[in-house]
């Protein structure tokens, strides 16, 4: 089950990750030569690219608890500190993901 479930989220996060690229270039060739067509290409993009991340999110809440963080202490890699108020889970990020909607909706053509 777990290595299934690691293979699917892969999957969806190499999917988050192809469509959040396809729509960063759709915003900026927006920005750059304008036309609302790249402006909603670059909205679609990211709103599929928020869709593969929460289907990461709907895999991975179930069976993977949040972790802690690990932090490198000095620049030798020797010692290691783990912070238990910072934690890591792919759910906790949702917002991030879906505010790059938010900067594709409210994007600009810089030219005239």
């Amino acid at each position: 089950m777990f290595e299934v479930a690691d293979i699917k989220t892969w999957a969806y996060l190499g999917l988050n990750l192809a469509e959040k690229m396809r729509g960063g270039v759709a915003l900026q060739i927006y920005r750059t030569k304008g036309g609302e067509e790249n402006k909603q290409a670059a909205i679609k993009h990211l709103e599929g690219a928020l869709d593969y991340w929460k289907k990461v999110v709907a895999i991975t809440r179930p069976i993977y608890n949040d972790m802690p963080l690990t932090h490198m202490m000095d620049q030798g890699g020797q010692s290691w500190k783990v912070n238990y108020y910072d934690k890591f889970h792919w759910a906790l990020i949702t917002p991030q993901v879906a505010a790059d909607v938010d900067v594709a909706k409210n994007a600009k053509f810089a030219g005239k």
